[in-house]
């Protein structure tokens, strides 16, 4: 998870404002119990009943665009 998060937050940091950004992920995703509208995307090492501390989260790339 630590390559791809680096991946992803390189990338966008390189973004501009006015860009219009497409993330492409082939993977698969999960929402927590409690929060359906919070998307992980789960990759090796996941653990899956425990998203929200070991996947990456779709809210995350905005943030990691700054």
């Amino acid at each position: 998870m630590k390559k791809v998060t680096l991946a992803i937050t390189s990338f966008l940091k390189k973004t501009k404002n006015t860009d219009f950004i497409v993330v492409f992920t082939a993977c698969y995703g999960k929402t927590e119990p409690n929060r359906s509208d919070n998307l992980s995307l789960l990759m090796h090492g996941t653990k899956p009943e425990n998203p929200s501390a070991t996947a990456y989260h779709r809210e995350n790339v905005n943030a990691d665009k700054k």
